[in-house]
């Protein structure tokens, strides 16, 4: 069940854990992203302020965000986080310690500029289990409230209401070489599927085949509509079912997508039009898109038959 923002009344929420730290991860992070000799070298640890080997506070604080999602955010329709009012390392991180985390609510209310979403506050304290407390920090989220969710997720399945604008984001895909390859040998045999002769050309590189790329979309749209299909299910609402595609126009194909890009998929609605009072479809225009950053790589004006709950609906 996904957490919304009615979920998080004031005051306890929940305890997670025990997490063991081991002195492999401690040096490991510290390696990394914090070498100062208290984290990485024993004799020097001994001699610093906090008396032997201990782990970055920055790696504690991973821990625990990785407490919190393991424990509810994965779960929680959460928008992000705009930062930590305040955090305090309070006792040194030590190898083989077992971490509990305590989640309480400091404070919830709706947002007044986005009233479809609420920050949540949160006061975190971790501690080991001796009960010394490690760290704490109080840290605002913004978390959509369920009554918005609901009305989306029923826009987004059945005619009415389909508004212009609407987005769904899709997820995305990293075009290996492997599966350019795989994909152009079975569908499309394409001088640029050699790494060779893909250098050479236009593209300067192993490029995947617009179809394949948008294929992608299609396979991503499809588990997005199954995704949304098991959740209403799971709500005991009807599942609409859409009818087929009569086509499509205005496919571009704008730049290449080369091997081991990582591109991000979308649908935005451009175009919501009745077929007639009496039909049980409505026909739904959506414009289709791909791109790595900010920069599209294909585009398409997709149109769809859409079930009306009844008809003139």
């Amino acid at each position: 069940m996904t957490l919304t923002f009615e979920d998080f009344p004031p005051g306890r929420f929940g305890t997670f854990g025990p997490r063991r730290v081991t002195r492999e991860e401690i040096l490991a992070f510290a390696a990394e992203f914090d070498p100062q000799p208290m984290h990485l070298d024993e004799e020097a640890a001994k001699r610093s302020m906090l008396g032997g080997l201990s782990g970055s506070g920055w790696h504690l604080c991973s821990i625990m965000m990785r407490m919190m999602f393991d424990g509810f955010i994965g779960r929680t329709a959460s928008l992000g986080s705009p930062g930590v009012n305040e955090l305090r390392w309070l006792a040194p991180l030590r190898p083989g310690d077992d971490l509990t985390l305590d989640v309480d609510v400091a404070e919830a209310r709706v947002s007044r500029s986005r009233p479809e979403t609420g920050i949540v506050t949160f006061k975190c304290s971790v501690r080991n289990a001796a009960g010394q407390e490690l760290s704490e920090w109080v840290s605002p989220i913004i978390v959509r409230r369920r009554a918005a969710i609901a009305a989306e997720q029923r826009l987004m399945r059945f005619f009415r209401g389909h508004r212009i604008g609407q987005r769904r984001e899709l997820g995305s895909f990293t075009f290996t070489a492997d599966a350019i390859k795989k994909f152009a040998a079975q569908s499309i045999r394409s001088a640029f599927i050699s790494t060779r002769k893909g250098r050479k050309s236009l593209f300067g590189g192993l490029a995947a085949s617009g179809w394949h790329v948008g294929s992608v979309c299609m396979k991503l749209l499809v588990a997005d509509g199954q995704r949304q299909a098991k959740e209403a299910a799971v709500r005991g609402e009807q599942i609409a079912i859409w009818g087929p595609s009569p086509g499509f126009r205005e496919l571009r194909w704008i730049r290449p997508v080369l091997a081991d890009d990582t591109i991000s998929f979308a649908s935005e609605v451009e175009i919501a039009a009745h077929v007639g009072e009496a039909s049980a479809m409505g026909i739904l225009q959506a414009r289709n898109t791909a791109q790595p950053a900010r920069e599209l790589v294909y585009s398409l004006l997709a149109t769809a038959f859409v079930p009306r709950r009844s008809a003139g609906s």
